[in-house]
Order: structure tokens, then C-alpha cells, then sequence
């Protein structure tokens, strides 16, 4: 591939580090962008903050494409989203997994099904 076409692909992006990552990715020479959420709505302002940011960084011809999946769910969906994006976008040169479970409580009262499901999100999600 060339160096002209470039592609990153953001696993649990998001308003802070997904989308901002993104953008600078986006700003340094990667025209392809591949935005993943289990937030529909949030993933197209995400995808419209790394357009601007592209832009106001002089970028043009950029490709970015959203694709809303449950990172904290099914596996084997995360799976066929992946095979979409690369069908799409081609094969990726920057896989960033930002993923992750937060829920506020209260210091030693949350529950064990809550622990496990931030201990999935952070890491067998991540070994697909």
C-alpha cells in the first residue's frame, strides 16, 4: 500500500481520546478513518469533529467511516464489523482499542457482574 493511503481504525471511539486521536492521525497523512462505537449518534459527531479538525489542518480527501458495534458484547459481531472495515477501508495500519466499561459507584459497592464486564471490555474483547 501506499504511503498516499493510509488507515486507522478506532475501537471504542469517543468526545476525549478516540475522536482526538483520530483527528491527529487524520491531520498527519491518514486519509482513511475508521470510527467504531455502540453509540450511533455520538460515532457521526465524532466523525464530523475529525472532518473539521482535518480541515483546519489543511486536509482534504478523507475518508471517514463509521460503524456503531458493542465492543462490550458480542465478540463474534466486532469480528464481522472488523472484516467490514477492512472490506471498505482496506487493511489498517493503526488498530487503536480505547475501549472501555465506566460506571460510577461507590468504593467497594459495585457489583461482581460489573467487575467482570470492565474486565471483558478492557481485555478479552481486546483479544480477538
Amino acid at each position: 500500500m501506499s504511503s498516499s493511503s493510509k488507515t486507522i481504525v478506532v475501537l471504542g471511539s469517543g468526545p476525549k481520546i478516540g475522536s482526538h486521536v483520530a483527528a491527529l492521525f487524520a491531520s498527519r497523512g491518514f486519509n482513511k478513518v475508521a470510527l467504531l462505537s455502540r453509540n450511533a449518534d455520538r460515532l457521526k459527531e465524532d466523525q464530523q469533529f475529525v472532518l473539521e479538525q482535518a480541515a483546519k489542518g489543511g486536509v482534504k480527501n478523507i475518508a471517514i467511516k463509521v460503524y456503531p458495534v458493542d465492543l462490550q458484547g458480542d465478540s463474534q459481531a466486532l469480528r464481522d464489523v472488523l472484516k467490514v472495515v477492512e472490506n471498505d477501508l482496506g487493511p489498517p495500519e493503526v488498530v487503536l482499542y480505547n475501549a472501555s466499561k465506566l460506571e460510577r459507584s461507590i468504593m467497594f459497592e459495585y457489583t461482581e457482574n460489573a467487575l467482570e464486564q470492565g474486565y471483558r471490555v478492557s481485555t478479552i474483547i481486546s483479544l480477538i
